[in-house]
Parts: structure tokens; sequence; C-alpha cells
């Protein structure tokens, strides 16, 4: 048994909220039947929910080794990093890099500094020179340039890569780059550490 309101004028709400006590009766048959409504005052829900902020930044290792000897005939680059981003965040992410000491040898005392920050450099042979390098999302400075580009550190961070939209499974290679020249010191103990840190735009 069922019945259908097939106009705006079949019914008229009570003026008050509570129970009520409504006759229906038909214009065909005469049948009548009563029931009960309850009217509230807001029959609508607002849902809330809350999207947690979230960032991840993962390496693919903790070694980087230069593919084979330094030679002051060619620019060498490491065989590099793999920096893997994930983030809901709005406006993007970004990634920094800081080293303090440059390519150092402990037992010959010496250190192969960083190049320049704040530019693109072109690698040179012949002068030594040493420094980072970006595959993608890379910023200005720090261009991979197929092992030619990049730009030096030094223990202030410097962002070396960058974008301005969230991220799924963003991913992008570090390098390191170095020159040495004809009288660079020989040494089998040559190593830096680079830290690299990683945020969200949020």
């Amino acid at each position: 048994y069922c019945f259908e309101l097939n106009s705006a004028s079949a019914v008229t709400n009570p003026t008050s909220t509570g129970q009520s006590s409504v006759v229906l009766t038909s214009v065909t048959t005469a049948d009548t039947s009563s029931v009960e409504i309850n009217n509230i005052t807001n029959d609508t829900v607002t849902v809330s929910a809350t999207v947690p902020p979230s960032f991840t930044l993962g390496l693919s290792g903790t070694t980087d080794a230069f593919t084979g000897a330094l030679s002051a005939g060619a620019t060498t680059a490491t065989t590099g990093v793999t920096a893997t981003v994930n983030t809901n965040a709005t406006t993007g992410w970004g990634l920094w890099a800081v080293d303090s000491t440059g390519l150092h040898s402990a037992s010959e005392s010496h250190t192969i500094t960083a190049v320049a920050t704040g530019s693109l450099h072109t690698f040179t042979v012949g002068t030594e020179q040493y420094g980072l390098g970006v595959s993608a999302y890379n910023t200005t400075n720090f261009a991979y340039g197929g092992g030619t580009t990049g730009s030096g550190l030094n223990a202030t961070y410097q962002e070396i890569a960058t974008s301005a939209v969230p991220a799924a499974n963003a991913t992008t290679v570090i390098h390191e780059l170095a020159d040495i020249s004809g009288t660079t010191q020989a040494a089998q103990d040559y190593s830096d550490v680079v830290t690299v840190v990683g945020a969200g735009s949020f």
C-alpha cells in the first residue's frame, strides 16, 4: 500500500515542529489512512573531513661513486642517486643540498673545492672543479646538462630542485661532477658528504 502526493498543494506542512497526525484520503476510492509525521527544523546534514598534509622523500642509495678515476682530460660524473618525492602540497615542493667540505683526501690533506654557487657553471677540463647537477625538476643553477654543467655547494643550503605542483613519484637524479688538474695529488680516499632535504609548499 502506498500513496503519492502529486502536487505542491496536496499537503500543507505544520507551522511548528514535532509530531503531527495526518489523514490521507483517496480522491477516487474514498479510502482513508492515518499516519504520523515528524517535522524537524533542519533536514540537512553537513559532512566535514580533513586531508592531512603529506610529504615523503626517498633516496635510491646512500653512496654515489664516480664512474672511474678522475681525469685531467675529461669531466667525470658520479653514477647518481635518484630522489623520489611524493606530496599533496598545493603549490609544489623543493629539494635543498648542503656540503661544507668539498671533495677531500684525508691522506693527502687536499680538497678539490666546489665551484661558486648562485649560477650555472660549465665544467672545463684541466682545472680542479667540483659541483652537483640535477637531471630533472632542477633549478636553473643546478641543471645537470648531460654531465657538463652544475653548480657548487657550500655550508648554506642551496635549492637544487623545485616544482610548482603536487608530486606523485616525481623522480630526479642527483649527480656530482669533478675535474682535476695535472698536478692534483694522487689518492684513493677522496670523498664528500652531501646532505639532501626536501619540503612541500602547502
